[in-house]
Order: C-alpha cells, then sequence, then structure tokens
C-alpha cells in the first residue's frame, strides 16, 4: 500500500485560537462564579465545542499512489473530510517561497512586518496543482518531501532561488 499523509497547517490562525481560549475561559469564570444560568446551557455547550475545533482541526492531504487520487481536506478529532481528486500521474514537486506582509496602523505611524515561509506543490499529469506541504524552514521542508519521495517517486525542484534547482 503506497500511501503519503501529510498533515498541514491548523485550519485556525493564532488569533483564532486566542479567541476560542477567551471562550473558553469565560465559560469556566461562569461556571466557577455560578452566573452560567442567565444564559441557556446548549450556548456554553456549542460556544466550547467551536472553541475545541479550533484548537485541534488540521488540514490533511492524503496522496494514495495505489488508487491513483489525491484527497485533501479536514481531520477534526479523528473525523476526515476530504475531497478526491484522481490523477493518471505525478509530474513533480516543486518549492515557491511565500512573501508575506503584516500591517499594523496606529494614528500616527504603521509597522509592516514581513514573513518569509515556503510552499510545497505536487503537479499531476493533467496539470492540477496541490499544496503538499509549507514550512518557515526550508531545510525541515525538503527533508520531509524526501520522505515522501520515497513513496511518490518523482522529482522535487525548488523554485525559491534565482534558478531552479532539481534536489531528487
Amino acid at each position: 500500500m503506497k500511501k503519503v499523509v501529510t498533515l498541514k497547517k491548523d485550519l485556525s490562525p493564532i488569533w483564532v485560537k486566542i479567541i476560542g481560549l477567551l471562550i473558553f475561559l469565560a465559560t469556566l469564570y461562569k461556571v466557577v462564579s455560578l452566573t452560567f444560568f442567565d444564559v441557556g446551557l446548549q450556548v456554553y455547550i456549542i460556544s466550547n465545542l467551536i472553541a475545541v475545533v479550533i484548537w485541534v482541526g488540521r488540514k490533511i492531504v492524503v496522496v494514495d499512489m495505489d488508487r491513483q487520487e489525491i484527497r485533501e481536506g479536514f481531520w477534526i478529532f479523528g473525523n476526515v473530510y476530504l475531497d478526491k481528486y484522481k490523477f493518471s500521474g505525478l509530474e513533480k514537486i516543486f518549492i515557491n517561497r511565500v512573501n508575506d506582509v503584516q500591517t499594523f496602523r496606529q494614528l500616527t505611524r504603521s509597522i509592516d512586518i514581513h514573513h518569509k515561509y515556503y510552499k510545497a506543490f505536487l503537479k499531476t499529469v493533467e496539470g492540477e496543482k496541490i499544496c503538499l506541504d509549507e514550512d518557515a524552514d526550508k531545510d525541515k521542508l525538503i527533508a520531509r518531501l524526501k520522505a515522501y519521495n520515497i513513496v511518490l517517486e518523482t522529482v522535487i525542484f525548488d523554485n525559491s532561488s534565482t534558478e531552479p534547482i532539481q534536489l531528487a
């Protein structure tokens, strides 16, 4: 059985996770202070369930070489929700550098924070591109891609430098 499973990033950014934590702490305060009777119990249960899903949800990609399909979706509480794509063959894996800018504005000035991270894409013969993995550390990403490539048996290109480099 030739299958590659990658658990990619979390579903939620850190600021959403902080909101989930605040929901949980607010519920805990209401329970400890015995003031949770003003709102129905189901509101607390649903809001805390959403907070937990925010913390445990992950993006997942499964490449099944035996069935010739790629499944992409979400992993939440051990339940997997996937979309399927059929392919006839794999063309290559390529790594791109992504530059991201966050701008914080105040009344008198603004601050730009620049982030650099790397994304690896799997390209099929049909031209479909699937984001396979991503990381801020290029060396860690390349090490994981080489482990995936034992099963995938394709070539890896690094497009993040000035000249594309073939790694495997």
